[in-house]
């Protein structure tokens, strides 16, 4: 009759149970979307690649500031390009976002790199632990632990 059932499910008619039609239309409909999720996983890929760019350069901004004392401004302040120059040469229309916006994304940035640190030390920590339970006090002694 059919290679495959999902090819031609209605022909298929009353052969099918109600679970096997609901089956055979996930699978059509997987078979559907599925581009469409390789594409939006492509896009999360690249998003977080532009969140961790923005951020390093936003960094990197900040430690120049913390490293610059011999660039003055005309009240003989430091200049700092993060607190001072970037408001002013920042292109909000470029961006689509005001500095100010840019700032609490960039807040908010460092409060999730802080987090994945922390976690990902906890893991460190976990497996180690979990590797040192399970040496033979031969290996201990061995390893001055």
């Amino acid at each position: 009759m059919f290679k495959d059932v999902a090819s031609a499910p209605e022909a298929l008619g009353d052969a099918l149970g109600p679970c096997q039609k609901k089956a055979v239309r996930a699978r059509q409909a997987d078979e559907l979307t599925a581009p469409l999720h390789e594409e939006i996983d492509v896009l999360k890929l690249e998003l977080a690649e532009r969140d961790a760019m923005l951020g390093a350069v936003l960094t990197a901004l900040a430690d120049i500031d913390d490293a610059m004392h011999m660039c003055v401004t005309s009240d003989n302040q430091p200049l700092k390009l993060l607190r001072d120059a970037m408001p002013v040469w920042y292109q909000a229309e470029e961006g689509g976002l005001s500095w100010e916006g840019v700032e609490r994304w960039w807040l908010d940035h460092q409060t999730r790199v802080r987090a994945r640190k922390e976690e990902q030390a906890r893991e460190r920590e976990r497996r180690r632990q979990e590797i040192l339970r399970r040496l033979t006090a031969e290996e201990r002694e061995i390893l001055g632990i």
